[in-house]
């Protein structure tokens, strides 16, 4: 639902323009969407339904890959710093779930430190052993890579920091927070099959730390970033989702930048706009795959 609410209101701003009411309007039904869909993200993530992508990762990759972003975001009044191991070697987790979680780590800290202060990303190797695992329920014995996130801002007293992870909880005033940022991070990393820890107290900063579980594989390089450009062209394109909303955008975007759609809502159905294609390129490849007796997919 959300896809297509998101969807109509790009496709009716690119109609109307930003500058008449109307298209204020519109921005204004976007950005409470995108509230929404992020609220749903959390939700998802705290309940440990999102999908992932899990590779293999290493962690003082990612905090590099993401660190540029963090200084737009954060402002000149917070300075990053960056201890960052060499030989960490691989864990397995999503990347881009990886990202937003040091992402909402580092807003929590910028929200920690109204006047500015230092925010400090550390990544080491760490054993936890019995001792480790005995006071920290939750956790497991074994070899992890960590990585730790330290600000200098107001801490937090006992009965909040046991409080943290709980969803809906905050200390923010209403209206401002959500509660379900850092139960989000925690969900995120419990399905990353981990640890997170942290240690607070007031007026002394605080620090959260994200053990992952240590694996012997190949890391994969975080994708570049490339540049987005609008696909044009003329092919036939067919369309399968089971939403009728989304399904309807999807074909709606598709045509405006030149494609034939062929559209049905499951894989059994019988494909709408099909017939306008009995005896073109499509109907011709579709002949040459029943002629030789396999099934292709183009």
């Amino acid at each position: 639902m959300l896809t297509a609410i998101l969807g109509y209101s790009e496709l009716l701003q690119e109609q109307i323009g930003p500058d008449k009411p109307i298209g204020r309007d519109l921005q204004q039904i976007q950005a409470a969407a995108e509230r929404a869909a992020d609220l749903t993200r959390q939700l998802l993530a705290f309940s440990r339904k999102q999908v992932l992508a899990m590779t293999a990762v290493n962690l003082s990759d990612v905090v590099q890959r993401v660190e540029p972003m963090l200084r737009r975001l954060l402002g000149e009044r917070i300075t990053i710093v960056t201890d960052l191991a060499d030989d960490l070697g691989a864990v397995t987790a999503d990347i881009s779930q990886l990202e937003h979680l040091l992402i909402n780590l580092a807003v929590n800290a910028r929200d920690a430190m109204p006047h500015g202060g230092e925010l400090r990303f550390t990544t080491v190797k760490a054993t936890l052993d019995a001792a480790f695992a005995e006071h920290h329920p939750g956790s497991r014995v074994g070899h992890y890579n960590a990585v730790r996130v330290t600000d200098g801002g107001t801490g937090m007293p006992a009965d909040v920091k046991a409080q943290i992870f709980e969803p809906f909880f905050t200390t923010k005033e209403r209206g401002q927070g959500t509660g379900l940022g850092l139960a989000a991070v925690y969900g995120t990393v419990k399905q990353f099959g981990g640890y997170i820890d942290v240690e607070s107290e007031p007026g002394r900063g605080t620090s959260f730390t994200i053990y992952l579980p240590h694996v012997e594989s190949v890391v994969v390089p975080a994708p570049a970033e490339k540049p987005v450009s609008s696909p044009v062209g003329h092919e036939t394109i067919l369309l399968v989702e089971d939403e009728s909303s989304v399904r309807a955008f999807a074909k709606i975007t598709l045509q405006r930048f030149g494609y034939h759609v062929i559209e049905a809502d499951c894989g059994g159905a019988r494909a709408r706009g099909a017939h306008e294609t009995s005896r073109g390129p499509l109907a011709a490849r579709r002949r040459r795959a029943s002629a030789d007796g396999r099934t292709r997919v183009g």
